[in-house]
């Protein structure tokens, strides 16, 4: 199905044939690193960006296998190193709200939610100061087991309304949006020394 989504949107699989640079975040599990594409195919790189393992199957890129890159960076904030001066992130670890797990399943994935929650805070500490960021924290209201495709279609709504609602609260009459975290309920937190955008 994604294969064909790409097929149907993308007008060459060429990374060269983007109208914006574009780059490609996967986890290289043959090498045990983060890879960033920025050119060849782009449908591999596509296929194997969401490739979470245990759900998805790896990806053969040039003879290693690619995974999910946010096995390795769950929020990779890497873009100043590639030029940008302004990031929007969308921060889609799961929210830590205060539950005490009730099975091993449900103990290894808050583990994995600290893990991945204190990764987020030194990343977005360490350029927070240096770059116009705007850091968006989506808050599902309802919970979703993971692996369960039963809430994707009420998700993408819940996510294009979010989008809508952060334009008309942050957007700058420069186009630019106000730099700072944004979580629900919809409210602006702005970085203690933010550069002025």
């Amino acid at each position: 199905m994604l294969r064909s989504l790409i097929t149907d949107h993308a007008p060459a699989d060429d990374f060269d044939a983007t109208a914006v640079p574009l780059y490609i975040t996967t986890t290289n599990l043959t090498q045990a690193r983060k890879e960033v594409f920025h050119n060849g195919s782009i449908s591999r790189a596509v296929l194997a960006s969401p490739a979470v393992p245990g759900l998805f199957c790896p990806v053969e890129i040039d003879g290693d296998l690619h995974v999910d890159g946010g096995v390795i960076a769950n929020l990779d904030l890497t873009a100043p190193d590639l030029g940008a001066s302004e990031i929007v992130a969308i921060d889609l670890s799961r929210c830590l709200d205060g539950r005490r797990p009730n099975s091993i399943p449900s103990l290894l994935m808050q583990t994995l939610d600290v893990v991945q929650h204190q990764r987020v805070e030194v990343a977005v500490k360490s350029i927070a100061e240096r770059v116009h960021l705007t850091l968006v924290q989506p808050n599902p209201d309802e919970g979703f087991a993971l692996g369960s495709l039963s809430a994707v279609d009420r998700l993408l709504r819940q996510g294009e309304e979010l989008g809508d609602a952060v334009v008309s609260m942050c957007m700058r009459p420069d186009g630019t949006l106000e730099p700072g975290m944004i979580h629900g309920p919809l409210h602006l937190h702005p970085w203690p020394s933010a550069p002025d955008g």
